[in-house]
């Protein structure tokens, strides 16, 4: 599913659920998180690459991170925001399908 990114916005990047694959009852609660807002040519945006996500005290997994409002996107535009995660030797990556858009009431 395709997320939206809206300009002007602060915009929360969230990781929820982090889990070891192979212990899937595991949460990890001490990793490393880190996003980045690429455009369609897979090129990092300016303002927007290691973006650090913190854990979340007392959630399970659960990593949240801040786009800032400052970052120039264009309107009607496609993004991929790119996640990165590290624990203790194990990695995760996801691809997460955006679109940037004004706010309207």
């Amino acid at each position: 599913m395709r997320q939206v990114i809206y300009i002007g916005n602060d915009n929360l990047i969230e990781a929820d659920g982090l889990k070891d694959a192979a212990a899937a009852a595991v949460y990890l609660n001490v990793a490393t998180l880190t996003a980045t807002l690429q455009d369609a040519n897979g090129a990092p945006v300016s303002g927007a690459s290691n973006i650090a996500l913190s854990y979340v005290a007392n959630s399970n997994g659960k990593y949240q991170g801040n786009l800032e409002d400052t970052v120039v996107i264009t309107d009607g535009t496609d993004y991929t925001l790119v996640l990165d995660a590290a624990s203790g030797g194990l990695k995760g990556h996801w691809e997460i399908p955006c679109t940037a858009r004004i706010r309207r009431s």
